[in-house]
């Protein structure tokens, strides 16, 4: 292929090589969606009264909504364990912004609302949506924290738990999630109907949070992110922090969900194969695989990748 890079060695030839530089990021949206969203976040923040939640305030929600709009890595979970949710929430409201200020409106002032995708037409094969409706505990429960001194965002609260607890048929959830975080995890089947039930039309799941999911897997991930996909990963949070390389440790299980956030370089699999550094979206913001370096080799990644979900409009 000549001086141009691939995303692998020159003798792996894949359907991303077909589309020329793929884009980084969360690419193009509807900018008039988001002049809407921005609208309907104004409105709602003027129209005054407490809502159903005691401990949220409106003011706060609607700056949250409008800032999320504007900076879509900013969506975050503080030190909750709804990463699975933050991870998903964040591409759904980049791609469908009025849903996603219309949801957070509703909870706020009916304790109910729906995540859906835009408005539906004959052909598509997307699913209706799925009703959210926060519980009595979950209205009353105090608004979790992003650290010691500071709460999560009001929008962040608002939407994530909501759309925890109407996921989760077991447990009612709040700012107390139980032992080892039980009432947030967020398990790959959870990703999937929260894909469906935002619009995506297609939605693949190869996510197993009890081993490693191996080169094709990952391979697999990085295409479709190229191809236009929204792909969250399903990975050791280890993976984001350089003094986990320092003693990495025999057994480890997925505990963190992050977003594929940039094309993945790297070489066929063999003893030797690298991944060059890239992007996710975490928490607040980008972060860098490998954390600190350029490159990791691919069985030291793998010990920290357990999968991944894929959705597609």
């Amino acid at each position: 292929m000549g001086d141009t890079p691939s995303k692998y060695d020159t003798d792996w030839f894949t359907d991303a090589d077909e589309l020329g530089k793929p884009q980084t990021g969360l690419g193009k949206r509807d900018a008039a969606a988001v002049d809407k969203a921005k609208g309907m976040a104004d409105a709602f923040g003027k129209r005054g009264g407490k809502g159903l939640w005691p401990h949220v305030e409106r003011a706060k929600v609607a700056a949250g909504l409008k800032y999320r709009l504007d900076n879509p890595d900013s969506f975050n979970q503080g030190q909750t364990w709804l990463c699975g949710i933050a991870t998903f929430v964040r591409v759904w409201a980049y791609d469908h912004p009025v849903e996603y200020v219309q949801l957070a409106a509703d909870l706020f002032e009916k304790g109910e609302g729906w995540l859906k995708g835009g408005p539906k037409t004959l052909v598509d094969k997307r699913s209706d949506g799925e009703k959210i409706t926060a519980s009595p505990d979950l209205l009353n429960s105090a608004v979790a924290r992003i650290s010691e001194k500071e709460s999560l965002d009001h929008a962040d609260w608002v939407v994530l738990a909501a759309i925890r607890e109407s996921f989760n048929s077991v447990f009612a959830y709040g700012a107390d999630e139980g032992p080892f975080h039980i009432k947030a995890w967020n398990f790959p089947s959870d990703v999937v109907r929260e894909f469906k039930a935002g619009g995506y039309s297609r939605v693949i799941s190869k996510a197993d949070g009890l081993g490693g999911g191996g080169y094709n897997n990952f391979v697999e991930a990085t295409d479709l992110y190229d191809r236009g996909w929204r792909v969250i990963l399903l990975i050791k949070s280890d993976l984001l922090k350089a003094s986990a390389f320092q003693n990495p440790g025999a057994v480890r299980t997925s505990d963190h969900w992050v977003g594929l956030n940039s094309t993945v370089f790297m070489s066929l699999p063999g003893p030797n194969c690298q991944v060059d550094r890239f992007e996710v979206y975490s928490w607040d913001g980008p972060h860098f695989i490998p954390p600190v370096g350029q490159k990791m080799a691919f069985s030291l990644f793998d010990k920290y990748y357990f999968g991944f979900v894929a959705g597609l409009h």
